[in-house]
């Protein structure tokens, strides 16, 4: 079955095409444009420039809405579980 067209396009503010679970110290070729965060805990994000950030108190359920490349290991500061990169 072919894509209809108003879901061909993949932008920023377009929903994710694809997705995938992405593990703790993990890259993803590619990146991501979303986290989805299975388990509550804190979670390091890595963007394109390789900076990392703690996000604290994500909420079992959250869509985080940020662009990056990488999840940061347990001892960066990452303790949320069960994540989905959406690309």
């Amino acid at each position: 079955m072919a894509t209809p067209t108003a879901w061909s396009a993949n932008n920023i503010t377009s929903p994710a095409m694809d997705f995938a679970s992405i593990a703790v110290g993990a890259s993803m070729v590619g990146g991501f444009k979303a986290l989805f965060v299975g388990s509550a805990g804190d979670i390091v994000v890595h963007n394109f420039s390789g900076n990392g950030v703690l996000f604290v108190g994500i909420q079992a359920g959250t869509i985080l809405p940020v662009m990056g490349l990488a999840v940061g290991t347990t001892a960066s500061g990452t303790n949320a579980g069960s994540l989905v990169a959406l690309k």
